[in-house]
């Protein structure tokens, strides 16, 4: 006997997970085509502007695809993907309608309530629509999971008049290893951007330095003075809630600091505690001078692990350790040197 997904409940999850999010969804994806897509095996891994597709070709057409999205930033959740194509001049009247599809994996059947999102040219006149805007529990993702083969039938009386083809079959070989493959790749495009060096003037000297991983406020990098160009100060600003942190203020502290596992201490001095917007206090400590090869060690370094050495300082930062990346470091010096020994020339006139 044919199983039946109706019967025990699992479509009305799906339904009413389609009702709710087709009134709380944004207008209709641009699904255009994939600007980079990696074969899966069958399965092809493709950037849908916004969302993460993976989908299958079906065997009666090629044009024909079945499978999922997932959109960037709710990676968690898969969005049904089926693209049909048609000679039909007449396939315009099908756009934003609601179609129900019937869809059997491996004899479980379910009504899939798709949406025509969009009808695109094909060559030779012929048309691609693509529909989605459903949901599938985890229930239904779970047999999608465990099928072989999705046979998918368009509506009866919608098939014959604006399709050429109302039936197609997809292999589902591989569809959990193209859902994990997906779910990396969103995850991954969802990761805020990576922290950038900044090249500033701070005083009158060049400034490079990159924010914490922790903390925006926290910044790690080197100044370089005018006329002594060629010589790098380290630098770094740690954030404090402590009302009493002037106390630093002067103080040469121990920093602990681990180049990819490679630690040093670097005693570097309190040269400034300024106030922050939020009540907090941002203090500034310099006056360390890293030599060519504790440079070279930084230069081809991936990260930087910061905290203070010392307990009594370190309280004052809640023990605090912070990550700094230091990905591009060795550029950022280049164009710190560059921009010093350009304001050292303005500065004396040699231009």
């Amino acid at each position: 006997m044919k199983k039946c997904l109706r019967c025990i409940g699992i479509v009305g999850g799906l339904l009413g997970s389609v009702a709710v999010a087709a009134a709380e969804l944004e207008p209709p994806l641009d699904l255009t085509a994939p600007q980079v897509a990696e074969e899966i095996s069958n399965w092809v891994l493709s950037d849908h502007h916004g969302s993460t597709g993976f989908t299958v070709s079906g065997d009666a057409s090629s044009e024909h695809q079945f499978g999922m999205l997932k959109q960037d930033e709710v990676c968690t959740r898969d969005e049904m993907y089926l693209a049909w194509s048609t000679s039909s001049s007449n396939v315009w009247n099908l756009s934003g309608q609601r179609l129900a599809l019937q869809a059997s994996f491996d004899g479980t059947r379910i009504e899939l309530p798709l949406e025509v999102v969009a009808i695109k040219p094909l060559p030779a006149g012929r048309k691609l629509v693509e529909l989605a805007h459903a949901f599938p529990n985890e229930a239904i993702l779970e047999v999608i999971g465990n099928a072989k083969q999705a046979t998918i039938a368009m509506p009866e009386g919608i098939g014959a008049r604006y399709f050429d083809i109302d039936q197609d079959t997809f292999s589902l070989a591989g569809f959990n290893a193209a859902r994990a493959d997906a779910q990396a790749a969103c995850d991954y495009k969802s990761l805020p951007p990576a922290p950038s060096w900044v090249l500033e003037n701070q005083g009158g000297s060049t400034a490079y330095t990159i924010a914490g991983a922790q903390l925006a406020d926290h910044h790690f990098g080197m100044l370089k003075h005018s006329n002594l160009c060629g010589r790098d100060e380290m630098y770094l600003a740690l954030s404090s809630s402590r009302a009493d942190i002037w106390n630093l203020s002067g103080q040469r502290v121990k920093v602990a600091a681990d180049f990819d596992g490679t630690q040093l201490e670097l005693p570097l001095e309190v040269v400034a505690i300024k106030p922050l917007s939020d009540g907090r206090k941002l203090v500034e400590l310099a006056h360390g001078f890293p030599s060519e090869g504790t440079m070279t060690l930084i230069g081809n370094a991936e990260q930087a692990k910061i905290s203070i050495s010392d307990e009594v300082f370190a309280s004052y930062f809640d023990g605090l350790e912070e990550t700094f990346s230091l990905s591009g470091f060795a550029d950022a010096r280049d164009q710190a040197q560059t921009a010093c020994d350009s304001r050292t020339m303005q500065a004396s006139g040699t231009y």
